[in-house]
């Protein structure tokens, strides 16, 4: 257990929920301090859903002190809103990141979890963030400095202000980055060929993209970053990343220079296989068969039903998340939920039940098919359960246990009604195993 990674998941599961404007977790402390309005049940639901246990403090006197000690100051909330300086601009320089999706998340998660920060964007390209609020630039130096990268303030004006537009623009666009259609790359055969006279009108039918990638380091992380943003491409319907064979192969519509762009912006280098005998063949290695694409619309099987017990999980959000991907980027899944609670996958598609149990193992985890058709059908049904509900768990209202002096009470007489002010929650947080992940 530790600060870095627990106590980052944690803090990341408080602030998704509706009503939640500032969070501090302290693995040293095994607690929490929550501003906002949301009810305490619902962050309870939250942390308990990562694979933690959560309880409201309701000891005035505790949750008081715990409060101090969690930066909430003599006067709880901290901040007081009508209080809070004005709101000032930050860059800052920042080095030691060998990713965007993991350290870049780091990064980001640790400035926004820093009391008086409104918004925050690190970049792993511009090894910059640009940071909004009202936080000293010491406070911000000192959390990026904590998850173990080095920062500075960048006090040239004119770099500051370049980097800031930088930033700003890339987050305004690395969404929607692979979604627009420029021209198209993919030719006969199903073999992308760098033609300028192919036609911008994206294939109306499904093509496969066969990429080189440079930069990735391990298939657990790398490979399922890149999987990921391919997967995310306006188009994309299958993908397969090999971290061994340095490349990746991608059925879809989707345009091979969004999806060379898609990479590049998670940290990677990216350039389309254009020899038309080396992308065959890496193609078949990837799992396209020799007759690409590998499984036509047409040819495709009735798509069935699979429940695995997954074992060796410690967490949801990256055992569970990792397990989940390496199930999606899976030939012939059409959708994949894990959940590490019930340590078992529910699966929906073409794909074998060998191909899955293969694809969870080699993430490092143990996973065999529950054939007992009862047991299925029952995991099958609280799996489907737990996937509808997961995303909204922390945002309906139920119950407020919120009293005065903004301080945690249990007391069922109280109104169901939300607060209309802030409030601050003190939580009681069991089971981090440290600060990164965990919180």
């Amino acid at each position: 257990m530790c600060q870095k990674n627990c106590g980052t998941t944690v803090a990341s599961a408080l602030r998704a929920c509706d009503g939640v404007s500032a969070v501090s977790v302290s693995f040293p402390l095994a607690a929490a301090l929550v501003h906002g309005t949301a009810q305490s049940n619902a962050l309870v639901v939250a942390v308990e859903d990562m694979g933690f246990d959560a309880q409201v403090v309701t000891d005035a006197s505790e949750s008081e002190e715990l409060a101090r000690q969690l930066g909430g100051g003599d006067d709880i909330p901290a901040v007081a809103p009508a209080a809070q300086a004005q709101a000032a601009e930050i860059v800052l320089r920042v080095t030691g990141m060998m990713c965007q999706k993991n350290c870049g998340t780091t990064a980001t998660n640790a400035l926004r979890n820093t009391a008086g920060v409104s918004s925050a964007v690190v970049s792993f390209k511009h090894g910059a963030a640009l940071v909004r609020g009202t936080a000293s630039a010491s406070d911000l130096v000192e959390a990026v400095e904590m998850m173990g990268f080095d920062a500075e303030v960048v006090a040239d004006e004119f770099d500051a202000a370049e980097l800031a537009h930088q930033l700003s623009m890339e987050h305004e666009t690395v969404a929607p980055a692979c979604k627009p259609p420029i021209d198209s790359t993919l030719a006969s055969n199903h073999m992308p060929v760098m033609d300028s006279s192919v036609a911008s009108e994206p294939p109306t039918h499904e093509d496969v993209a066969v990429l080189r990638i440079e930069g990735m380091m391990c298939q657990k992380n790398c490979g399922t970053t890149v999987a990921s943003a391919l997967r995310a491409c306006d188009g994309v319907s299958a993908v397969s990343v090999s971290f061994p064979l340095a490349a990746a192969l991608v059925h879809g519509t989707a345009q091979s220079n969004a999806l060379v762009v898609a990479v590049e912006d998670m940290g990677f280098d990216a350039q389309v296989v254009t020899d038309a005998s080396e992308s065959e063949e890496l193609a078949r290695q990837l799992g396209g068969g020799d007759d690409i694409p590998a499984v036509a619309p047409a040819a495709q099987a009735q798509a069935a039903e699979i429940v695995l017990r997954v074992t060796g999980m410690m967490c949801q959000k990256n055992c569970g998340t990792t397990a989940t991907n390496a199930l999606r980027n899976t030939a012939g899944v059409s959708s994949a939920v894990v959940s590490f609670k019930h340590g078992a996958a529910l699966v929906r598609g073409t794909a074998s039940a060998s191909d899955l149990v293969e694809a969870v193992e080699m993430m490092g985890f143990d996973a065999e098919v529950v054939a007992d058709e009862f047991d299925a059908a029952e995991l099958a049904h609280q799996l489907s359960m737990e996937h509808e509900t997961v995303a909204p768990a922390c945002k309906p209202p139920i119950d407020s246990t919120l009293a005065s002096n903004h301080m945690p009470v249990m007391d069922s007489s109280v109104a169901s009604e939300p607060p209309t002010h802030e409030d601050v929650a003190v939580l009681r947080i069991e089971g981090m195993m440290c600060q990164k992940n965990c919180g």
